[in-house]
């Protein structure tokens, strides 16, 4: 056989046993990469998606008591519910936005335009608010596990005070975990014609 017949005959006899193998191991630690970064990438959305929606709920939950309190005025305010509900004073983590009557400065009326208080506690876990009635029960909850719901009250000067007559500005926070996800949101509100 010459040479130029021997070359045809190597060119169509195809790939060897071990080049076939160098293809596919090549093909599968390829294979294994991109698998690893498709699956990188499903759990970094996942993640982001869950804390987004951590921090989601937790400024909603925020928009809707610093709406109420923007409304208020001090004579309004209420942060001892033992004065009006007969509940220990001591919750720091319960307001009260007590609707006057025939106040101009109440934070929510009914349907026939008459002034309804507005309380915020957490209970189980859950931030809860009630228009209307007494007490810290039923009301609708407006965002679940919250580690924490405080204020913090200040007069005309910027100082942190215990007399709650006295409060120009009220801070609000609130800490919201789901799993690992945590959301702190903050707010200092100006109290309405202060």
């Amino acid at each position: 056989m010459d040479a130029r017949v021997r070359m045809r005959h190597i060119r169509r006899s195809g790939f060897t046993l071990v080049e076939m193998l160098v293809a596919v191991l090549v093909g599968l630690l390829v294979m294994a990469g991109l698998h690893q970064m498709f699956v990188s990438s499903l759990t970094a959305q996942t993640t982001t998606s869950s804390q987004m929606e951590v921090d989601r709920r937790a400024q909603v939950a925020m928009d809707e008591i610093t709406s109420t309190l923007r409304q208020a005025s001090p004579s309004l305010l209420n942060v001892q519910p033992a004065i009006l509900d007969n509940f220990d004073s001591q919750h720091l983590d319960r307001i009260h936005c007590a609707a006057a009557p025939a106040a101009n400065l109440e934070p929510v009326t009914d349907q026939n335009g008459n002034a309804q208080d507005v309380r915020y506690w957490v209970a189980s876990g859950s931030l809860y608010r009630k228009i209307g009635g007494s007490g810290y029960t039923g009301g609708s909850a407006l965002a679940t596990g919250v580690t924490k719901f405080g204020f913090t009250f200040y007069d005309a000067a910027g100082n942190v005070i215990s007399d709650r007559t006295k409060t120009v500005r009220v801070g609000v926070s609130l800490t919201i975990q789901d799993g690992n996800n945590w959301s702190v949101v903050g707010s200092t509100v100006r109290l309405r014609n202060m």
